[in-house]
């Protein structure tokens, strides 16, 4: 552990999970395990402060929890656009607005 870290969105995730599985192993060794594992320095190392690592992965989890969704309705989007395209018919107004719905989505996905 280090205070080569000084932001928190610095410190990697891989970094935060290996912490966060040798404080579980400290939980499960009892207490004098944990108040060895469970100290604050100080100054703070945020890749290794029990308080700092689970709230940073408290934080992270929360941010792709909600990454995951808007991607999720971005996939469920597409998907009606490409049954749309596969069935397409130039003379049916629905199926032109599918189409024109997926090149509105494409751009804004993939050409940010």
């Amino acid at each position: 552990m280090s205070r080569k870290y000084k932001v928190y969105d610095t410190v990697p995730t891989n970094v935060l999970a290996n912490r966060l599985e040798q404080l579980s192993d400290a939980v499960c060794k009892g207490p004098d395990e944990v108040r060895r594992k469970f100290d604050m320095r100080i100054p703070a190392e945020l890749d290794r402060d029990a308080d700092l690592v689970l709230s940073q992965s408290a934080r992270r989890m929360n941010e792709l929890e909600a990454q995951l969704a808007k991607v999720t309705a971005e996939r469920d989007e597409l998907r009606k656009c490409l049954l749309n395209i596969t069935m397409f018919d130039p003379s049916c107004d629905e199926h032109k607005e599918g189409y024109r719905m997926l090149n509105q989505l494409l751009p804004n996905r993939w050409g940010e």
